[in-house]
């Protein structure tokens, strides 16, 4: 191995062990309990959100409806407006 070689592995093993640390947890942590949440998500006020999409092919659409029509199930509160661009 010559010595770019081998300095340009050491910088990619220090740039990496860098970005590793910086995503490391920190010291405060909160933490919810399951009927916490489950109250937030029922006590939000409706919202309505637009979803646009590109996808035109005959299986494109089919694929964002489906996946609307299982988030309603999961997420009551919140709906949303298709729109193909």
């Amino acid at each position: 191995m010559n010595r770019l070689a081998k300095t340009g592995a050491a910088v990619v093993a220090l740039v990496s062990g860098l970005a590793l640390s910086a995503c490391g947890t920190s010291s405060s942590t909160t933490t919810t309990t399951p009927t916490d949440s489950a109250a937030a998500s029922t006590s939000a006020a409706p919202v309505t959100m637009t979803l646009w999409h590109n996808a035109t092919g005959d299986k494109g659409p089919a694929y964002w409806q489906a996946a609307v029509a299982a988030f309603d199930l999961a997420i009551t509160n919140v709906t949303f407006n298709i729109t193909i661009v």
